[in-house]
């Protein structure tokens, strides 16, 4: 009999059994009520909350998040704004954020109000005002570290210049050549003499100039000689170091060719030798990343003209054969 009853007792209470929850987390069976989320029961708001993600900065739990590009998981707009990269100019840190390219490959990030400040003349990227020059130049903060200011130094590397281009490609380092250092108006007005720059960012000119006479030869025939010869270079005052070592590699090719070549009709040819000896000039300085503006310079005489050139020394793999075509 009693067998009989414990048999029956059990079947009815087996639907009781059968409704039994157990806690998702500390599984214990739950008693009174509970916690139930995406399909899991909570004995309490403890267990409840032990299931909520972690926040990547401050490793709070949190029910409410945001979530970043890579999937990192953030309690607040505070925590997730701490991981964004800082302006790299006014070094605030925000959602808002814009990443820019100068015309050497370099990438940086700004915020929104950095990013509208006037553009370096260099790199081209946004300034922040770092320095303003009076001639309307403004340079940014990475540009500015690097200038030279001190005229015996510019002339310095005026002469490190001549020498390392007579060393490498053969160009005559005696005849002289007088340097100017000017500011951006005085050299835009010495380029009206010359050829003008279409990349809208100048920073050198060769001038050359000669004075003659009439003589009279044999026979009483007279004729014009050169007298003499007036070779001028002139080079922006405060410039970053690198940018002066290849603006005086670029000028003194074209006196280079003013002498060796004579005077050259085609601009585009003359513009791209002297962006080819500047290039190779940067390669052999190590300085390299100067490069990428000229391989994508829009410019139809500086860019167009140094790819020209590039494509013909590579063929020749001859500076004398490669600069017969300026001819």
């Amino acid at each position: 009999m009693k067998k009989c009853f414990f048999f029956i007792l059990f079947f009815a209470a087996l639907p009781a059994l059968l409704t039994a929850l157990d806690c998702s987390v500390c599984r214990k069976n739950i008693r009174g009520r509970y916690l139930s989320a995406n399909g899991k029961n909570f004995c309490s708001q403890h267990c409840f909350q032990t299931t909520w993600p972690e926040c990547s900065r401050c490793h709070r739990k949190c029910r409410q998040y945001f979530t970043a590009g890579n999937g990192k998981i953030f309690c607040s707009k505070a925590c997730l704004a701490s991981t964004f990269p800082p302006c790299v100019i006014c070094g605030k840190k925000g959602e808002k954020s814009v990443q820019a390219q100068n015309i050497f490959g370099k990438t940086a990030i700004y915020c929104m109000d950095c990013r509208h400040s006037k553009r370096c003349y260099f790199c081209m990227l946004p300034s922040g005002n770092e320095k303003n020059l009076t001639d309307g130049r403004t340079l940014c903060r990475s540009c500015s570290a690097e200038t030279v200011d001190d005229p015996a130094e510019v002339q310095r590397i005026f002469q490190q210049v001549r020498s390392d281009l007579a060393r490498d490609f053969g160009f005559d380092p005696a005849h002289r050549i007088r340097l100017n250092i000017v500011d951006l108006p005085t050299l835009k007005k010495r380029m009206t003499q010359s050829v003008s720059s279409d990349d809208g960012k100048p920073m050198g000119v060769m001038l050359y100039t000669e004075e003659r006479e009439e003589i009279t030869g044999p026979g009483g025939r007279k004729r014009e000689r050169v007298k003499e010869k007036r070779c001028r270079i002139y080079v922006l005052h405060t410039m970053p170091r690198d940018f002066l070592f290849q603006t005086f590699a670029h000028e003194l090719t074209h006196d280079h060719l003013r002498h060796h070549v004579g005077e050259v009709k085609d601009q585009v040819a003359e513009e791209g030798f002297c962006e080819l000896i500047a290039a190779l000039y940067n390669s052999r300085r190590g300085k390299t990343y100067l490069n990428q503006a000229k391989e994508q310079n829009p410019s139809p005489v500086y860019g167009a003209g140094y790819r020209k050139m590039r494509d013909l020394y590579r063929k020749t793999q001859s500076l004398p054969a490669t600069m017969r075509h300026i001819r």
